[in-house]
């Protein structure tokens, strides 16, 4: 994934890293936070990885 660090005084965004997906796992199981999108099942660990992996080689994916 590319794109820019933004950095401010509380929080930094940054493209994804493959460190990441364990979060992304825990975030996307929340039903709290899912309930606007349209997946209906949380990726597996492995999912998620090849998710951040297909975009880290493509060069128009930017993502925080």
């Amino acid at each position: 994934m590319h794109g820019p660090v933004l950095t401010a005084k509380r929080v930094t965004l940054r493209p994804h890293r493959q460190e990441d997906a364990p979060d992304f796992v825990r975030m996307l199981s929340n039903p709290h936070v899912t309930r606007w999108l349209q997946r209906t099942t949380p990726p597996t660990l492995e999912q998620e990885q090849a998710w951040i992996a297909a975009r880290e080689h493509d060069p128009n994916s930017i993502g925080w």
